[in-house]
């Protein structure tokens, strides 16, 4: 990967969390496994999965994301970003 092709990853990646919380925010009580994800936001591409994989993680990590089941997640109604809605 060039310098360049970096740059962007910033902005993309932040797209790329809000249109995650989207799925899950419009499907509070529901679980979603990252390729069901994957799939609700047309990323079929294993460079795409492994990215909303990565993304999912990090807001399992930041508490944005329970995990209802080994591998399963759904929305975190106690976070402040559920909140706010």
């Amino acid at each position: 990967m060039g310098k360049n092709a970096s740059r962007g990853n910033t902005a993309d990646s932040s797209n790329l969390i809000r249109s995650v919380m989207e799925v899950f925010q419009q499907n509070p009580f529901s679980s979603f496994n990252y390729k069901q994800v994957s799939a609700r936001l047309g990323l079929n591409e294993r460079a795409g999965r492994d990215r909303v994989r990565l993304v999912v993680e990090r807001l399992f990590m930041g508490k944005e994301l329970v995990e209802s089941k080994r591998g399963k997640y759904q929305i975190n109604t106690e976070s402040e970003r559920f909140k706010r809605r």
